[in-house]
């Protein structure tokens, strides 16, 4: 049985909250209310905010309060150039490390998160596709790099839930996968970073086409409520 903290249960609890779509983006959070929900003081519950924070999901507006992160086109663009970059060195750091065992793993994961897909299980595709980019970061074995896109895997999560939710776009994604272990599997570095790219450009495509869909439909609402 997995014992947690309470800064670690206040996490999970915020983090799936907002996942989830319980609180939208730009919406409020309460410390008060989540720790009076939560049963706890407001210490822990303000210690996972600042983590969250840390990790780009929640922003900390100056005598404002939090607020959960809202996306717009150029925050994207910039997130996924940073993310391609780390993790176009990591294929290149893993290439150097590859065994067989680390090709079967990879192959591994890729077929979970096939699976998912098929199933229509949406959320657990979204975390089959992490930990199938995670293992590429793991077989560089570098540390810095680990925890650098940690950080901004947490926050392409939220981008995806919140703004990328097509079966096109999942289907799409078993095929990269796919290409990507076994251009790794055999070593060739150069294809796996063609492969990489080509998928982050359309995942990075279809977010922006989700955001400007999103913002749309928000000014038809306002537009809409305006007129009653």
């Amino acid at each position: 049985m997995e014992l947690l903290t309470l800064k670690e249960i206040a996490y999970r609890h915020i983090r799936n909250g907002i996942l989830t779509g319980v609180w939208k983006p730009g919406e409020r959070l309460r410390e008060d209310l989540i720790s009076h929900e939560l049963g706890m003081s407001r210490t822990p519950v303000r210690e996972a905010c600042n983590l969250l924070v840390a990790q780009g999901m929640i922003k900390n507006e100056r005598r404002l309060g939090l607020f959960v992160a809202q996306w717009n086109s150029d925050d994207l663009t910039d997130l996924i150039d940073v993310r391609e970059s780390l993790e176009l060195l990591a294929i290149t750091k893993a290439v150097e490390r590859m065994t067989a065992d680390m090709a079967k793993e990879l192959r591994k994961r890729a077929d979970a998160y096939e699976q998912a897909v098929k199933l229509g299980k949406h959320a657990q595709a979204l975390a089959r596709d992490k930990d199938f980019h995670a293992y590429i970061i793991e077989m560089s074995q570098n540390r810095h790099l680990k925890r650098i896109l940690t950080d901004i895997s947490s926050q392409m999560e939220l981008a995806r839930v919140l703004h990328c939710n097509d079966e096109a776009g999942f289907t799409a994604s078993c095929l990269d996968h796919r290409q990507i272990a076994e251009l790794l599997a055999s070593g060739d570095a150069n294809g796996a970073k063609e492969a990489m790219h080509r998928h982050l450009d359309r995942v990075r495509k279809e977010l922006k086409e989700r955001l400007k869909q999103t913002h749309n439909k928000e000014e038809e609402h306002a537009e809409q409520g305006v007129a009653h």
